[in-house]
């Protein structure tokens, strides 16, 4: 006898971010059931245990923030889709002008130090999104945009404007 698979309940993107922000990785981009789900995510599963530990200070759900930033694709899994630092965050709300879902940016070129690891970006298409830089001149990030790869996080809520939402540095 063959169980019966369960449609999984939709899940929706959040940015959570400590409310007394002290550094690198104080925020992250998560997918999860509700803003009460995503201020109750206190596992960093296949984080390096430094990273974990850094994070342990958000397990207070009191002291996190947390913004809905729309609806998760269906391959996205619950968790964290990625990190971020603060300093890069550049969230915008706006009175909706079409459409917009949201991009995990990543570079596979090799990284030097004082360059961008990844971008999260609300924009209209996948080829709007590889086209996105971090910075208004580029700096730290890549001109060949053949080495990004580019994945559909999911769909953002209508007050949600096009931008980068978050960004990671690899500082030196």
């Amino acid at each position: 006898m063959r169980a019966l698979a369960l449609p999984r309940r939709p899940l929706s993107l959040y940015l959570i971010q400590r409310a007394d922000s002290r550094g690198d990785y104080d925020c992250a981009v998560v997918c999860c059931e509700s803003a009460d789900a995503a201020r109750r995510l206190n596992y960093w599963t296949g984080l390096p245990t430094d990273l974990r530990a850094a994070l342990d200070a958000m397990a207070d759900p009191a002291a996190i923030e947390v913004q809905h930033l729309g609806i998760a694709a269906p391959r996205v899994p619950r968790g964290i889709v990625r990190l971020a630092c603060p300093a890069r965050l550049q969230l915008q709300l706006q009175a909706p002008h079409q459409a917009l879902s949201i991009y995990l940016v990543e570079r596979t070129d090799p990284l030097d130090f004082w360059e961008y690891d990844h971008i999260v970006v609300c924009c209209e298409s996948a080829d709007a999104a590889r086209q996105s830089q971090p910075e208004a001149h580029g700096r730290g990030w890549t001109a060949d945009l053949s080495t990004l790869d580019v994945q559909l996080l999911g769909t953002a809520v209508p007050r949600l404007c096009r931008g980068i939402i978050c960004a990671l540095y690899v500082a030196g």
